[in-house]
């Protein structure tokens, strides 16, 4: 979808200047268990062990699987805002970053064909409509 999407805002007269990009934030210890009922899971593991995990991994391997809330935040913001250090080039297109490296698209998302049938499901499912957007190839 990454790759359809940027495709078609490259040809678009108007917003050809546009850049996608694609993050991969990681695993991380959220506050999305607090309503779980078991006590040992949202106490224990999520609010004492899982935080000490996380703080260990990103130190041994920084865009790992599991990283705290704060570096998948700095790789995003890093991601929206900066113009630089490669991969952020003054205008990255289409890019997927695991974390704050350069990742590789799975093939799956790399295929134009299966690119483009997202797209025209996901038109389809939000029902969008000529007046909702000014990209020209938007169907």
């Amino acid at each position: 979808m990454i790759n359809e999407l940027q495709r078609r805002l490259d040809h678009d007269p108007v917003l050809k200047n546009i850049a996608v990009l694609a993050v991969d934030p990681g695993s991380m210890s959220t506050g999305i268990v607090r309503q779980s009922g078991f006590w040992l899971l949202r106490v224990v593991i999520f609010q004492f062990l899982v935080p000490i995990l996380g703080f260990l991994m990103v130190h041994l391997f920084p865009n790992g699987n599991w990283r705290t809330p704060e570096k998948s935040s700095k790789d995003v913001l890093a991601a929206a805002l900066n113009s630089g250090p490669t991969p952020l080039s003054e205008r990255p297109k289409g890019l997927y970053l695991n974390g704050s490296d350069l990742g590789a698209y799975n093939p799956e998302a790399d295929d134009p064909i299966k690119g483009m049938v997202v797209w025209k499901g996901s038109v389809r499912f939000a029902q969008l409509q000529k007046e909702d957007t000014i990209l020209k190839d938007w169907q």
